[in-house]
């Protein structure tokens, strides 16, 4: 409404010829506008302190319910480390774990110094985990755009507590997040989000 009126008046402003009729429509839109200006004006206000209100507004979550949450999600033991690398030369990071059938499996990132490679591992209990193989690798063609940086999260993964961590079908194929890059070094160069996608079963490593 404001940029309307707006551009109206320019219009008569800019007009050389402007009778007493013209005169009155033009203070009808000045008048227009700055009925435009203080509607907007009350609304900001209103929006503001309606805002701050909701912001210092407490809401108090009863003690027996993070008591329950408490006890759902605790770790009654504590392991240590669980999963390393096989030497110190290889740093692991972003792990996403999901179940197929009675297995665990975890994809996650391997970053040796190059570039990220993801990576994919197999447990029957979640605290034993046996390497399976490379998910995405390093490109032979050091030309493509993402030949030194291959870093994925699976997608479509049901993650509800209690459900079943499974991946889901899109389009009848597996699909996993990416970033990549053809600089060597840790997040080096121009990194690009691209998705990758596979009709294979994701537990399975394909290089």
């Amino acid at each position: 409404m404001i940029n309307k009126v707006r551009e109206e008046v320019v219009t008569y402003n800019c007009n050389p010829q402007i009778t007493s009729k013209n005169y009155k429509v033009l203070n009808d839109l000045m008048n227009k506008v700055q009925f435009s200006r203080s509607k907007l004006l009350f609304l900001t206000v209103l929006l503001m302190t309606t805002d701050a209100w909701a912001q210092t507004k407490s809401k108090v979550v009863p003690q027996q319910v993070m008591q329950d949450i408490y006890t759902q999600i605790r770790t009654p033991y504590k392991y240590g480390l669980i999963f390393a690398p096989s030497d110190n030369s290889e740093k692991a990071d972003c792990p996403t774990v999901f179940r197929k059938g009675n297995q665990w499996y975890m994809s996650y990132l391997i970053f040796n110094g190059k570039g990220y490679e993801t990576w994919l591992s197999k447990s029957d209990d979640l605290l034993n985990w046996k390497t399976q193989g490379r998910i995405m690798s390093f490109s032979s063609d050091t030309t493509d755009w993402d030949a030194n940086q291959k870093a994925g999260y699976m997608a479509l993964q049901d993650t509800k507590w209690g459900g079943s961590y499974q991946l889901a079908k899109y389009q009848n194929k597996y699909w996993m997040s990416y970033f990549g890059g053809n600089s060597k070094g840790y997040e080096r160069g121009l990194l690009s989000i691209s998705m990758a996608f596979t009709k294979k079963d994701p537990s399975i490593v394909h290089e």
